[in-house]
């Protein structure tokens, strides 16, 4: 854990300044793939006999906005980012930016997916052992995309940046 602890704080300090925007955003997206199941359990829309295409929905909306929200992170860290007063160590020597900036593009892209996976799921499995997918889904889906969230961006850091 030290070593992604690592790659997060020294390698790339700027990746902490997306932090927020990257959890922000997952965390929307699971919520709204929560939201859009939840109704569709209600109305009967969810059936377990077409569950395949029920999820492979909501993953291609969440491919298209990983792939948007990405590229429009992409472009802020290239082109804004390097104007910002972000410290001496904001780009690790050595990488051009177009290189650190695919690091929190594709967390994004990566972590916005893996919200639009997980807001569909979490509702399903617990509407199909009994609970009721309204109550539970969002606090649980918030924090488990923050921690993936997290850990993806460190990942990626630490594969990117080595």
């Amino acid at each position: 854990i030290l070593a992604w602890q690592e790659a997060l704080t020294h390698r790339l300090p700027m990746a902490v300044s997306v932090i927020p925007i990257i959890a922000g955003m997952s965390g929307n997206v699971g919520t709204q793939a929560s939201s859009v199941t939840v109704r569709g359990i209600a109305v009967g829309e969810v059936d377990y006999q077409r569950l395949r295409s029920v999820v492979w929905k909501e993953l291609v909306s969440g491919l298209v906005f990983a792939s948007l929200f990405g590229l429009a992170l992409y472009a802020f860290v290239v082109w804004v980012m390097p104007h910002m007063e972000l410290g001496a160590n904001a780009w690790p020597p050595g990488f051009s930016r177009f290189r650190v900036a695919l690091v929190p593009a594709i967390a994004m892209a990566a972590t916005i997916l893996t919200g639009a996976t997980t807001g569909t799921l979490v509702p399903l499995a617990l509407h199909r052992l009994g609970r009721d997918p309204a109550v539970a889904s969002s606090p649980f889906i918030s924090t488990m995309n923050d921690l993936v969230g997290i850990s993806i961006l460190t990942g990626v850091v630490y594969l990117f940046l080595s």
